[in-house]
């Protein structure tokens, strides 16, 4: 019954903490953008929810210390593949728009994002 639903994903879904570790170079970063990689390729069948991608942007760059410029740069980057959106109502394309305006925005007031 599950496998008739176009959103079933049987290898699961990504925690933020696998979108962390693909954003900056660390011990984890090779085997990170491995896993992703196989996702956008759909070699895994596994969804990235945006809300891990937006929670790993908070971490990385307000805890971890990493430029806002910087992880922007991946993240856009990978909300612009042409992976399968999660949610069927919501392109990965029309969501890396307010995601990118809203970092850009609190950057350029001195927020944190």
């Amino acid at each position: 019954m599950l496998r008739e639903n176009s959103a079933y994903y049987p290898d699961g879904v990504v925690d933020t903490c696998i979108i962390v570790a693909s954003l900056f170079p660390n011990p984890l970063y090779k085997l990170a953008v491995e896993f992703v990689s196989k996702i956008l390729a759909q070699e895994v069948n596994a969804a990235i929810p945006l809300t891990s991608i937006i929670g790993a942007t908070h971490v990385v760059t307000r805890y971890l210390r990493i430029p806002f410029e910087e992880v922007e740069r991946r993240v856009v980057k990978l909300l612009e593949t042409e992976f399968p959106p999660s949610t069927p109502m919501c392109p990965w394309l029309m969501l890396c728009n307010p995601l990118t305006t809203h970092c850009v925005i609190a950057s350029s007031h001195g927020m944190d994002t």
